[in-house]
């Protein structure tokens, strides 16, 4: 069964959400659909990062010239999901972290996280 959830992301400078699993689940897709088209920059970009309970990063997507990615309004940008930290208990959270460097635009958009439900 595979289920996803959605989270709706303000563009603030420093913004960090949360929502609920409510079941013991893995992580098995993640994606940003931006709102707005951001071109790749050395100095003005954000960070996205997926979390799990501990703090740790399941997944992360930057706009950085060097390491990132440009991403086009209304088309979902695949994140590459860290399988260390991809399994989450039931009625633990997952942590939304966005970060601006800076004068880039703002990270406004939806994440989108794709649960499979697990055994045991």
């Amino acid at each position: 069964m595979f289920c996803s959830i959605y989270v709706n992301l303000t563009g603030s400078n420093a913004d960090t959400h949360y929502i609920a699993v409510p079941y013991k689940a893995r992580v098995e897709a993640i994606y940003f659909t931006s709102d707005g088209t951001h071109a790749k920059h050395a100095s003005n970009y954000f960070t996205l990062s997926v979390k799990d309970h501990s703090g740790d990063t399941i997944g992360s997507l930057n706009t950085s010239t060097g390491s990132g990615v440009a991403v086009a309004a209304g088309v979902p940008a695949s994140i590459s999901v860290d399988g260390q930290y991809s399994d989450i208990a039931a009625a633990e959270a997952l942590q939304f972290d966005v970060a601006k460097a800076g004068t880039g635009m703002d990270c406004v958009g939806t994440v989108t996280v794709q649960l499979a439900a697990a055994r045991g």
